[in-house]
């Protein structure tokens, strides 16, 4: 997990180098070396995903907690990170109503995910309520 801090930066830097070069000599080929830079981001951490997992679905064994509560919360994360990731794609191409929109249904998604939790504080709000 360590060495893919540096193989994130320098994938970044090369990234960024590479954009700035394309903008210069043939900016319609920039955009596309950005997203290939994202996605070799991307796929360095999806190398390290499945040890934080484990990890955190120890934690959660530890504590006697349910795992479906973890992969809420990872399916939240990764909506997040893929919105934000994509809304800044569209803003380095001049595309600010499309990130708006993006970020938008990115909203959307984390709220329509988070229902089932927000119902399950509700009824416990209500049962605390009625009991007390």
């Amino acid at each position: 997990m360590d060495g893919s801090v540096f193989k994130i930066c320098a994938a970044a830097l090369v990234t960024a180098l590479v954009v700035l070069i394309l903008r210069q000599y043939k900016p319609e080929y920039a955009p596309i070396a950005a997203i290939a830079g994202v996605a070799a981001i991307a796929l360095l951490l999806l190398q390290d995903l499945p040890s934080v997992t484990g990890l955190a679905e120890s934690f959660l064994e530890f504590g006697g907690m349910d795992g479906g509560w973890l992969k809420l919360l990872l399916k939240a994360l990764g909506i997040a990170v893929l919105i934000q990731t994509s809304a800044d794609l569209c803003r380095d191409n001049s595309n600010a109503a499309l990130a708006g929109a993006v970020e938008l249904a990115g909203k959307v998604m984390i709220l329509t995910l988070a229902l089932p939790l927000l119902r399950a504080a509700a009824e416990i709000a209500v049962g605390l309520i009625n009991n007390g």
